[in-house]
């Protein structure tokens, strides 16, 4: 048998809570776990790999996020499909920093 070594760490902090997820639901093995978390001990993650700064979402239902996207353009595209397949203006776009989110 192999033995697989770590070298990368998690890349955010939304991968390390999947892996660990992961690891309640036994989708994982706890040895790969504890690899991912010796190799990340002590440094700095970023919530996400690629922040979210923008938000689309349903004007019918504002609180609740249909998506969360890294551009301005990806979110435009994806807002216009949706509404595209919704037959009418439903879906909208807005910034993080005016909603307000820090993620």
């Amino acid at each position: 048998m192999k033995k697989i070594i770590i070298k990368n760490p998690y890349a955010s902090d939304a991968q390390r809570r999947k892996f660990h997820a992961m690891l309640e639901r036994g989708e994982i093995d706890a040895k790969t776990v504890k690899e991912f978390d010796k190799a990340s001990k002590g440094k700095k993650l970023p919530a996400y790999k690629n922040p979210v700064k923008w938000l689309v979402f349903d004007k019918r239902n504002p609180t609740k996020n249909f998506a969360r996207v890294d551009t301005e353009e990806k979110a435009l595209r994806l807002m216009e499909r949706l509404n595209r397949s919704a037959g009418r203006d439903q879906y909208d776009i807005i910034s993080i920093e005016h909603y307000g989110d820090s993620d």
